[in-house]
């Protein structure tokens, strides 16, 4: 390849040196590769390329390729390898290409060098420009990017320069931010110096020119110092509902607890107001009010324009507004400096609200006074605590119930299953039964047959008995029956002599009664013992009444 064909760094004003620098700085800082910094270097050449070497082309091919080491740059103008030639700029026969490459097809490519030393130096110094414009696009993007996830969050910086315009530039990390005045509080810029550290509020992030804005003045910015500073609303015990702001003069929070026994109003404020000076102190010492948010808008209206003392407000349904009294002589607190306290309540309570005061009203207005609206809320609060507690027992037993289903499911499954494994166990325990009692009865069977084939049937034996036989005359029977009866009566009674001779003779009853018994007492007792029945005194019964015992027993 011709060394006319070839370009260096150092031409297009870029230094080695440098650009490897950059390198090391872009893989760092920024997770991006020396082959992607090298693409955007390619791409820019490429741009220049098309537009300015080669003229009245179509979009043409155009590689480039650059050796990091080295420097060098090659151009290259590919062309289409085609049967039939329409634009010799663009496309090459196949007979000119297999005399550059042997192994060349149609529908292949052809690369063909360029001739770069014909680019005017202007045109170089543009390759330049567009490279470094597109490194900082690429810079833009990966850093939006890497903040993109901490939108809304605050993020700790330093001041790394003051502006003319009244703007801070704030390094963040990553990279540098331009904070515009209206983006400070006030005229904090004055009391920033460089180096100083300071909390700014990530609104956006962009891509391209864009960027990421960083700010101090969104409500945003105050919702998350809250969050840092009271550990209530950090855990969620206090929510807040919305925030009303206007940077470097007021803010207007509205706070509420789910936990009835947590006041958060007071834990906002802190004992003494330690914790909202702290944030106070953080925001130019801008003022904050705290409000107890309500779900009753006339309730709600009347905390909101604090610290004027609210009597009672009235809505005005034709027109959609609400009038706040306030006592005699507190009209300008409530309205405030510039209506900033009236501003500031309508945009937290999203209504137009008038002021008056309570000598300006006549009788004919029928409002409701701030007493009235508290146990309004207050009932309502019991109706929507009755409500949400039904709703939760009516969740709780719905959850009760399906976890029964699942319950019983899954027994009705694992007993079933259980059932059919027994009735296949049984099944089989049941056929090898069968099978074994089948082959024990065959068996049976068979012995019998085989002892009947072998044994033959046993016959009955009968004894034979001369005297059945012997021939005997009507005469001679009746005279051995007549002996036989004679010899059974003479011993009939021969054994009942010897049974009366044997037995004993037993007393009768009269005689059992009247039969002596020997004396217990001799009759010298007998003596002793009458003559002391006769001494025993039997005065001590006289005084006895029978009939308290008989009492006593009946009550029982």
């Amino acid at each position: 390849m011709a060394k006319s064909s070839k370009k260096s760094l150092n031409s297009l004003g870029i230094n080695l040196q440098e650009l490897n620098n950059a390198f090391e700085s872009f893989e760092k800082d920024y997770a991006m590769s020396k082959a992607d910094v090298v693409n955007l270097l390619c791409d820019a050449i490429q741009t220049v390329v098309r537009k300015k070497h080669i003229e009245g082309l179509d979009d043409p091919k155009v590689e480039v390729t650059m050796d990091p080491v080295s420097g060098i740059i090659q151009i290259y103008n590919v062309k289409d390898i085609v049967e039939d030639v329409e634009d010799d700029e663009l496309q090459i026969s196949l007979e000119d290409a297999l005399k550059i490459d042997p192994e060349a097809k149609i529908g292949g490519e052809i690369k063909f060098e360029v001739n770069f030393n014909s680019l005017p130096v202007s045109e170089v110094k543009k390759i330049g420009n567009i490279f470094m414009q597109r490194l900082k696009e690429a810079q833009k993007n990966i850093v939006s990017e890497m903040y993109k996830d901490k939108i809304g969050e605050i993020i700790n910086g330093s001041v790394e320069s003051k502006n003319l315009n009244n703007s801070l530039t704030v390094d963040i990390g990553k990279t540098k931010v331009t904070m515009n005045k209206h983006d400070l509080i006030s005229d904090e810029i004055t009391k920033f110096n460089v180096g100083d550290s300071i909390k700014v509020y990530l609104d956006k992030v962009g891509s391209g020119e864009q960027g990421i804005h960083i700010t101090r003045t969104a409500p945003g910015f105050i919702k998350r110092l809250f969050e840092e500073e009271i550990r209530d609303v950090y855990d969620g015990t206090v929510v807040i509902k919305d925030i009303a702001r206007e940077a470097g003069q007021r803010s207007k929070v509205s706070v509420y607890s789910q936990d009835f026994n947590v006041d958060p109003v007071g834990a906002c404020i802190g004992q003494g107001g330690t914790k909202i000076q702290r944030i106070c102190k953080q925001i130019n010492n801008e003022k904050i009010d705290i409000i107890q948010y309500h779900d009753l808008k006339e309730l709600f209206i009347a905390e909101s324009l604090q610290p004027a003392k609210v009597i009672g407000v009235y809505y005005n349904e034709p027109e959609n507004k609400y009038l706040a009294i306030v006592k005699n002589g507190d009209s300008g607190i409530a309205i405030g400096s510039h209506a900033v306290n009236v501003r500031l309540a309508s945009k937290l309570t999203n209504s137009k609200i008038d002021i008056k005061e309570e000598k300006e009203c006549g009788a004919d207005l029928d409002y409701k006074t701030v007493e009235e609206l508290t146990k309004l809320e207050e009932a309502m609060n019991s109706e929507k605590k009755k409500k949400a507690l039904l709703e939760q027992l009516k969740i709780d037993e719905e959850r009760r119930k399906k976890v029964l289903e699942e319950a019983e499911t899954k027994e009705r499954e694992a007993l079933d299953e259980f059932i059919d494994e027994e009735e296949d166990d049984t099944f089989e325990e049941v056929n090898e039964i069968k099978a074994e009692d089948n082959v024990q009865e065959a068996n049976e069977v068979t012995e019998e047959v085989k002892a009947e084939e072998v044994t033959p049937a046993v016959e009955e034996k009968v004894e034979f008995n001369p005297v059945i036989m012997q021939k005997v005359s009507l005469e001679e029977l009746e005279k051995q029956i007549e002996e036989e009866k004679k010899q059974k009566g003479n011993q009939t009674t021969k054994s009942r002599r010897k049974q009366e001779e044997h037995e004993e003779v037993k007393p009768s009853k009269e005689e059992e009664k009247f039969t002596p018994r020997k004396d217990i007492y001799t009759e010298e007792e007998l003596a002793e013992m009458d003559e002391y029945e006769d001494d025993d005194d039997d005065s001590f019964y006289d005084d006895v009444d029978y009939d308290d015992y008989d009492q006593y027993y009946d009550d029982k």
